[in-house]
């Protein structure tokens, strides 16, 4: 009998695993549950229905879950740093730190531990913190991509857009999709000028997710820098068909009339910008 119950928890619990692994974790709460109604002490169970509520937006129930099998095995590195992301999605700062300096006591080499306590200093413009953090996770795992884009957002923060680039073509060498990565390797190229690189950066990034706003926002500010004014209406017309209310979109296409002389048009796009912004105050 006993077996037999092991088994049907060991099967319970794999459903609910792989159910979660394909991003359906309402239901996987549902197969967790039911090995929580065999054994209400499971660890693996507690702490996998802690990661799902979390993905589900459920923090304070992620929390709840997770301190649980935290009574049952104090010494899970894992769900230390986990309760930490819980805890900061809670804004509950100081908590938080906490418990990820207790998974780094338990395992000073845990990078994604190391990595996290980064994005806390990050949070808070500790930035000397972040990157001794994210040198530290690197040491362990040189591939862990995520800390070589956070690595250059810090130098771009700091004003330092030429170091950042080589974080940010590191990270690329590592994923070539990473999307944010060329996104802001276009910023930093465009604020030192390198307009045709910076667009080359860009137009990738649309590649890969042709409805994001910003980058093709930043795509027609980089052809108005290279005096591609079609191209960069056409820009605008794409981020118009998402967005109808962009202020800054008719405020830019304001500039563009205007400086081909079309003053009428300028006018109505001015006008157009004006009207949105003056909405966004009420």
């Amino acid at each position: 009998m006993f077996f037999k119950k092991e088994k049907n928890k060991n099967f319970l619990l794999q459903k609910g695993v792989n159910l979660a692994s394909k991003g359906e974790d309402v239901d996987a709460i549902k197969f967790y549950d039911k090995v929580l109604d065999l054994d209400s002490d499971h660890f693996l169970a507690l702490y996998n229905k802690g990661i799902s509520l979390g993905r589900i937006g459920k923090y304070d129930e992620e929390l709840n879950c997770l301190q649980k099998a935290l009574n049952i095995n104090p010494e899970d590195v894992d769900a230390w740093n986990d309760k930490a992301f819980a805890l900061g999605k809670l804004g509950r700062y100081e908590e938080q730190l906490e418990s990820l300096n207790i998974a780094l006591k338990l395992d000073s080499k845990h990078f994604k531990a190391l990595f996290n306590k980064g994005i806390f200093f990050m949070g808070f413009e500790k930035y000397l913190e972040a990157l001794k953090c994210f040198d530290e996770a690197l040491e362990v795992n040189p591939m862990y991509v995520d800390a070589w884009y956070n690595k250059g957002l810090i130098f771009q923060r700091l004003g330092k857009d030429k170091e950042s680039l080589k974080y940010y073509d590191k990270t690329l060498e590592l994923d070539p999709q990473y999307f944010n990565a060329l996104v802001n390797k276009g910023v930093a190229l465009g604020k030192l000028k390198r307009y045709s690189e910076e667009l080359e950066c860009l137009n990738r990034a649309l590649k890969l997710n042709p409805k994001n706003i910003q980058a093709r926002f930043n795509q027609a500010i980089t052809f108005m820098e290279l005096e591609k004014y079609d191209d960069a209406l056409n820009s605008f017309a794409e981020i118009l068909n998402l967005d109808l209310n962009n202020a800054n979109v008719w405020y830019n296409k304001g500039i563009i009339y205007e400086k081909r002389g079309d003053n009428e048009k300028a006018l109505e796009c001015f006008k157009k910008a004006l009207k949105l912004e003056s909405n966004k105050n009420y």
